[in-house]
């Protein structure tokens, strides 16, 4: 299988371990050329995303690949998406503990938007940044799952007001509609804010 190439970005199919994937691509382009997207869809490459991201500084995010995982590990499909579960949370753990995008798997039933819906909630709890899309039916559901609606914006505006008030009277927190907040959730809103930003900028 040949690596996707789109403006600025090289999806890099089949990684496993030691980042062999991704090393490769990296030595074999000029600095700068493409940022990488490596794509974990082997047991062997779940449990060695985070070598495979930290192989090159190219490395903005990992995309778990379901299909190509349960053939490698000779299981199932089952109507839970109990077989995928651990490795799609080891997969968004390992981008979160590197600072990298965790973009979800594809939606095999590409017809029933009930379950793509049940799978998009379960992408949130989970910590993924995105989904991969194999349908255009399905962009406006992941759209609304994945992009900071204004209320989520407004929110996190005024918790990073807050806070900041909280920090500047030495009190290191702050307490937002009967929550605490510390700085996890601080990092969080962040997190929302630069999502915002960047599709604004993006146009879409």
């Amino acid at each position: 299988m040949e690596a996707l190439s789109i403006p600025g970005r090289f999806i890099a199919p089949s990684c496993s371990a030691n980042g062999r994937t991704a090393g490769t691509s990296d030595q074999s382009s000029p600095n700068g050329t493409f940022k990488i997207v490596p794509l974990i869809e082997t047991t062997a490459a779940v449990l060695n995303a985070q070598e495979i991201i930290q192989a090159s500084d190219r490395v903005i995010a990992i995309a778990f690949g379901c299909e190509d995982f349960v053939g490698d590990r000779g299981g199932a499909h089952d109507p839970d998406g109990r077989s995928i579960f651990t490795p799609r949370a080891l997969v968004a753990m390992a981008a979160e503990a590197n600072e990298v995008q965790a973009i979800d798997t594809v939606h095999i039933k590409v017809h029933d938007l009930e379950d793509l819906e049940k799978n998009l909630r379960l992408a949130q709890i989970l910590g993924f940044d995105g989904m991969l899309v194999l349908h255009p039916k399905e962009l406006l559901l992941v759209h609304q799952y994945f992009s900071p609606n204004d209320e989520q914006v407004e929110e996190a505006r005024e918790m990073l007001r807050l806070y900041d008030v909280a920090v500047e009277s030495n009190k290191g927190f702050a307490v937002v509609n009967g929550k605490f907040i510390g700085p996890s959730m601080v990092r969080a809103a962040k997190q929302i804010l630069a999502r915002h930003a960047a599709i604004v900028d993006s146009g879409e």
